[in-house]
């Protein structure tokens, strides 16, 4: 299952790939939402792109975790990453929140 720690881990490494290769001129852009389909993330950035083994690293373990994994990539020119966890793959708090969205 996908629990709160897993998915805060995930967008914290993304983020910082995003980050670390994005020129100042650049941009990242961090999308999510929550339906029928479950929690969908996507970050993309105008980055230097991600190599082979940074996204089969990424797609593992998103797949460990019952996700699904997209990833768009051209070398010099951006990545866009986007994972969906489907609803029975999430835990929910109390508060019927799926991990990491408030």
């Amino acid at each position: 299952r996908a629990d709160e720690t897993m998915v805060n881990q995930m967008l914290n490494a993304l983020l910082a790939n995003a980050l670390e290769t994005t020129p100042t001129e650049g941009w990242v852009v961090i999308t999510a939402g929550r339906g029928r389909c479950g929690l969908s993330i996507a970050v993309a950035d105008t980055g230097s792109g991600v190599s082979v083994e940074q996204v089969t690293k990424i797609k593992t373990w998103i797949e460990q975790h019952g996700g699904e994994f997209q990833c768009n990539t051209l070398e010099g020119r951006g990545t866009t990453v986007a994972l969906t966890f489907p609803p029975w793959r999430l835990d929910t708090g109390e508060d019927g929140q799926a991990p990491g969205v408030s």
